[in-house]
């Protein structure tokens, strides 16, 4: 997909929405990935600069049931935990807010389940909180590295302690 393409593309869906799009509303509407947009003019805003259209700048922000029930359609619809790049195509919002909030996109299913089971939830969303249950023992966090210790080279002379931790 080259730039003219990307941007022709930009100004038919200002066109149809009486506005600039957003990132995730052009990338709904024409198919065209946000990596594409990204590789060609570095951010999406520089895009809709190009096509003399002015960036939303005001942030709508989005209620945590609504994240949560718009997360768990995707794992409802994929039958398994989503990757940041799946929920981006199928999600009808950003995953910063999910990642922002919990500090970590997988915190979001445990978080989920927490979520429903105190907010009554779980009748509804019965096949999503197996799903997490299921993958939960999988996505186990890796442990942080082992502290090393500086090697001792034997064969060379030593110059007194070590003073930084390799």
């Amino acid at each position: 997909m080259t730039r003219k393409q990307i941007l022709s593309a930009i100004k038919e869906c200002a066109r149809k929405l009486g506005r600039a799009p957003t990132s995730i509303e052009f990338t709904s509407m024409t198919g065209i990935t946000h990596y594409a947009v990204i590789a060609r003019f570095g951010r999406f805003n520089r895009a809709l600069e190009m096509c003399c259209l002015k960036p939303s700048r005001e942030r709508r922000k989005v209620e945590l049931p609504k994240l949560f029930r718009d997360w768990a359609t995707v794992v409802r619809k994929l039958k398994k935990l989503p990757t940041v790049a799946e929920y981006r195509k199928m999600g009808l919002h950003s995953e910063t807010p999910l990642r922002l909030h919990f500090r970590s996109w997988l915190e979001v299913g445990p978080r989920f389940t927490a979520y429903a089971n105190q907010h009554g939830w779980t009748q509804e969303w019965q096949d999503v909180l197996q799903i997490i249950a299921a993958s939960s023992t999988v996505m186990r966090r890796a442990p942080r590295h082992k502290e090393r210790k500086p090697k001792l080279m034997l064969d060379r002379p030593v110059y007194g302690r070590v003073m930084h931790r390799c």
